[in-house]
């Protein structure tokens, strides 16, 4: 016999509890396994019950609606958040979607209209998860779990400032990685709020991080299983590169912390040969526990003061924070864009001497990334294109230079 659907009632007057909990009782495949009166009370029975449905009423005192189910969907993904409201006007439909809402219900209420409701959004949480079971359970190939023996080689493709290309030359990097070296390649798009990885490869974010949070936040001590941190990263075909991609809602970013990510990176390199990260362009501690990481970083400038400037600061800051100088390097994007900074001034400026040299890409890297297809595999003749081989180049020669001195003994002992 299958199971009723789990509802927990969150309703602060308790009249309006009763009423929606009777209109439920009478629907034999729907069953109300809790109530609570404000969010608080709620959360504790989010863990201790299966429930699949939360119905939040608008009779809520003293709490915002949008609040308490962003509330709920970061704490519980599983459930389907219903609100009922008597104000449908759709600014207010707006915000509780944005927060992770599934459903809406309108006031006055209608006992078949709010069963149909939950049924509907029931039957979609159903099927997400199936997909998710069914991509978790795709055969991964030969899992090649380094006990021993040299790590994988962490890129990290980071500029000072937005808007400068840092995504697309992550993106093509790591595609021509996995193209020209036949090894295993993973990227990770650690640009949480913001990030377009998935958009770029025109990958659908069936897994991401946060299927990885919430393991090491149910279980913070236990050893990240490898095969299952595969099998979270999206596959992009016909390459076999493999994507960690980030939460789909920005607001979600924030439950990715500096430890969950070094976590991850640590289990990476035992997988992988070589992981290139695509870094958001700011400084907090989950970027810079990334950095303390990182065998390399590709810093991207573009020939503009705004980036110049941010680049300056970021060079300040490495020497600070003890990066090796011989660690970083700078690649210049759109380095024959028709302005008066050319390639000397950006090395003067930097004091740092100017690694590698992109072109402008034009219209064709905008039309890759509309297309979801990598201007590397798309056109691997163009200069772009050219220009991320040579980007291939060092960091094959910098993978050579490190895996000669990083091994698994670096690293806690597998339990």
């Amino acid at each position: 016999m299958t199971a009723p659907i789990g509802v927990l009632l969150l309703d602060s007057l308790p009249e309006s509890r009763q009423l929606t909990a009777t209109m439920l009782s009478f629907d034999p495949d729907i069953a109300v396994i809790g109530q609570a009166t404000q969010s608080a009370d709620l959360f504790p029975l989010l863990e201790a019950e299966q429930a699949d449905i939360v119905v939040i009423s608008d009779t809520m005192q003293g709490e915002e609606i949008p609040k308490a189910v962003w509330q709920i969907t970061r704490r519980a993904r599983h459930v389907g958040v219903i609100v009922i409201s008597a104000h449908a006007e759709p600014e207010v439909m707006r915000r509780a979607m944005l927060a992770g809402a599934r459903g809406f219900v309108a006031r006055p209420l209608d006992s078949r209209q709010l069963r149909t409701t939950i049924r509907d959004v029931y039957a979609r949480i159903i099927e997400e998860r199936v997909e998710r079971s069914r991509q978790m359970t795709v055969p991964t190939g030969p899992l090649v779990w380094r006990r021993s023996g040299s790590l994988g080689h962490i890129v990290a493709v980071f500029g000072a400032k937005g808007g400068i290309g840092k995504t697309t030359i992550a993106v093509n990097l790591a595609v021509s990685l996995r193209q020209e070296t036949g090894r295993d390649v993973a990227l990770v798009d650690a640009d949480l709020s913001l990030g377009d990885v998935g958009l770029f490869l025109d990958l659908t974010p069936i897994h991401t991080i946060l299927d990885i949070v919430e393991v090491l936040e149910r279980e913070p001590d236990a050893e990240l299983d490898g095969e299952f941190v595969k099998g979270i990263m999206e596959r992009y075909d016909p390459l076999g590169l493999r994507v960690l991609l980030g939460p789909v809602r920005p607001e979600h970013a924030e439950l990715v912390t500096s430890e969950h990510f070094g976590r991850i990176l640590e289990v990476l390199p035992r997988l992988f040969d070589y992981i290139v990260v695509d870094c958001p362009a700011v400084y907090d501690e989950r970027v810079l526990s990334i950095l303390d990481r990182t065998d390399q970083i590709l810093l991207i400038v573009a020939p503009e003061v705004g980036p110049l400037k941010n680049a300056r600061h970021f060079l300040d800051l490495s020497e600070t924070l003890g990066y090796p100088r011989e660690c970083i390097q700078i690649v210049l994007n759109r380095a024959d864009s028709q302005v008066s900074i050319t390639a000397d001034d950006v090395q003067r400026w930097l004091a740092y001497p100017v690694s590698h040299r992109i072109v402008s890409g034009g219209p064709a890297v905008a039309e890759a990334a509309n297309r979801g297809r990598p201007l590397a595999l798309q056109n691997p003749q163009h200069p772009v294109s050219q220009g991320i081989l040579a980007l291939v180049e060092a960091v094959r020669r910098a993978a050579t230079a490190t895996r000669q001195q990083k091994s698994t003994d670096q690293l806690r002992p597998l339990k």
